[in-house]
């Protein structure tokens, strides 16, 4: 579950950028001040930067548990919310992006054309994965982390156990690590084919025109 905290920049961008193209620049700035900058003395805090930029300890929580919410299994999501280990990881993951942003702002990136237009493509796609996976969620949450065999598991495992004892993976880790690989490969294909039947209906619905 380690690999929750290589957050895809999709996520990351609609989490912190919920607004239009024209006013990318001046949000990023307004909104890494309110997070960061302007929070009461009194909050508890996780790290301070330069004394100047506060993480709280809420924001990191909040933000993590969403992740994990959000991101695996719910056979795993107690566990992954309750486990020191990757709330450690995930600050220092957050911490270090707060650095990059902070280096970034400092710099002017992105104050240009092209850093919004990159945002926004980011933005359109992080929407339509999020209106899936919620449509999923709402009406066919059976096809939503459709629970694995123990046998699958094994099987996969078998095959590939000397990789995983050359990962360093326990037994344990590697069945834990098979479990999370194979529900989201279910989870990605229930979302293309909602993708792929939604799409298909709504171009039967509405008038689409191509310029010659």
């Amino acid at each position: 579950m380690k690999r929750l905290l290589k957050v895809p920049i999709i996520v990351f961008s609609f989490l912190l950028f919920s607004c239009g193209q024209s006013t990318l620049t001046s949000d990023i700035e307004s909104r890494f001040n309110d997070e960061y900058h302007k929070v009461p003395p009194s909050a508890p805090w996780a790290v301070k930067i330069d004394n100047r930029y506060t993480l709280t300890r809420a924001q990191v929580d909040r933000e993590r548990e969403f992740l994990i919410k959000w991101l695996s299994d719910p056979v795993e999501r107690e566990k992954n919310l309750s486990d020191k280990g990757l709330a450690a990881l995930y600050l220092d993951n957050i911490l270090n992006q707060t650095l990059i942003i902070h280096k970034a702002i400092e710099d002017g990136t992105f104050k240009s054309p092209e850093f919004d237009m990159f945002i926004w493509v980011s933005i359109r796609d992080a929407i339509v994965k999020y209106y899936l996976k919620k449509q999923l969620e709402e009406h066919n949450s059976e096809s939503l982390w459709a629970p694995v065999a123990n046998a699958e598991i094994e099987e996969v495992y078998k095959k590939n156990v000397e990789i995983y004892s050359k990962m360093g993976l326990s037994r344990k880790q590697a069945l834990a690590e098979i479990r999370t690989s194979l529900s989201n490969e279910r989870n990605a294909l229930a979302m293309k084919k909602l993708e792929s039947d939604l799409v298909n209906e709504l171009k039967l619905k509405l008038k689409i025109e191509f310029s010659k």
